[in-house]
């Protein structure tokens, strides 16, 4: 009987002391904030490009939910004034912190706003792939250069040459 209490309060000591995040609507309420959205994970594709899931697929559903992030981020940054600044960031590698971001500023340019996704990772950079673009200058650049010319770093693309 013992051994059984002891037993029972270890788990509710383990329980107690595990502070992961076991879903989103967790994580909510762990940090108050609201769920902008919730896009399923979808399948790696062959291509880098073939990520951009709201460019290339615009009909499927993991657009959709791509979209509706967009319009719910909308009313929280309230997009009305001036420019506002998104982080997209997660615990690890591998989560889709590239693929969201980059899937985020397409819909976001296809609904007509102007969007500039910066690519911060300095060691494993991967916007320009999924992009197709050239990966010469960049922030690096900007960051070691005596006199930093933002012109260079920056690399123009419209949604029709992303498809």
């Amino acid at each position: 009987m013992v051994l059984l209490a002891l037993a029972v309060g270890a788990l509710a000591l383990v329980e107690s002391l595990d502070d992961t995040v076991q879903s989103p609507d967790h994580a909510s309420e762990i940090s108050g904030l609201p769920m902008l959205g919730r896009i399923e994970q979808f399948e790696r594709s062959r291509t880098p490009r073939d990520q951009l899931q709201a460019a290339r697929h615009p009909r499927s559903t993991v657009a959709e939910a791509y979209r509706a992030a967009r319009t719910h981020l909308s009313y929280a940054i309230d997009l009305g004034r001036a420019p506002r600044l998104v982080l997209v960031t997660s615990p690890g590698p591998g989560e889709g912190k590239t693929t969201t971001a980059a899937n985020l500023a397409v819909v976001f340019g296809l609904a007509g706003h102007r969007v500039c996704v910066v690519d911060t990772d300095l060691r494993r950079p991967t916007i320009h792939r999924l992009f197709g673009l050239d990966n010469q200058e960049g922030l690096t650049n900007l960051l070691l250069a005596r006199e930093p010319e933002l012109d260079r770093a920056i690399q123009r693309t419209v949604s029709a040459s992303i498809s």
